[in-house]
């Protein structure tokens, strides 16, 4: 019998297959592609400056509404203050029956404008100093010490004194605080009647006349 001889092909060139030439080269572009992709992530310089623009624009609108706020809040804790001491040293002269003195005390006299600190207490003659014959009721700092307070009454005097039956001393008047010194913003004004009975209103303007220098609240 006559066996064949395997057919052995003869040593040439390699041929690649050309699926392998797509494969390699689809390997390759990936991660060109990936790098790509991680440089264009972010945020540009511009994109940048247009937020921090909208930020500080709409900072500039809300500051002066803020600043008012605050100043109105100031401003009504003042006044809280202020009516609540008023009416303790009222009332010490209703149950007690004794004549009581409000104002700020400064080498034991009466002082104004009222700042820092204000004092209560029983006031017998001399009226408006503290001296061995009278009693200190309270003595209350101010919420902030830059406040002032002014006190204009019908006999001009530094002190608010409450005689036995709750009243004032012809000394019907208004307070005017003042949150900080020539500045009328968030002023506040609190009416004291002759029978000692307090109401608040804000502090307007009078109408000046022509050739006048402008009045200042504060």
């Amino acid at each position: 019998m006559q066996r064949h001889a395997a057919h052995i092909p003869l040593a040439g060139p390699r041929q690649h297959a050309p699926h392998s030439k797509h494969k390699k080269a689809g390997s390759h572009r990936a991660p060109n592609l990936l790098c790509r992709w991680e440089r264009v992530s972010g945020f540009t310089l511009l994109e940048l400056c247009i937020v921090l623009m909208i930020t500080a624009s709409l900072a500039t609108i809300a500051y002066p509404r803020l600043e008012s706020l605050i100043l109105n809040t100031k401003a009504t804790a003042h006044t809280n203050h202020l009516i609540s001491l008023l009416q303790f040293g009222r009332l010490q002269a209703l149950q007690h029956r004794i004549p009581v003195t409000i104002c700020h005390l400064k080498e034991g006299t009466c002082q104004k404008p009222w700042q820092n600190q204000i004092t209560i207490f029983t006031d017998y003659h001399p009226v408006g100093h503290l001296d061995a014959t009278d009693r200190v009721l309270m003595v209350s700092s101010l919420p902030t010490p830059e406040v002032v307070i002014f006190w204009r009454s019908f006999r001009r005097k530094p002190y608010l004194r409450f005689l036995p039956f709750g009243g004032t001393n012809h000394q019907n008047g208004h307070f005017l605080i003042c949150l900080k010194p020539d500045v009328n913003q968030g002023s506040r004004k609190v009416i004291v009647n002759h029978m000692g009975r307090t109401r608040v209103d804000r502090p307007r303007k009078r109408p000046e006349r022509l050739g006048s220098k402008p009045k200042r609240i504060c």
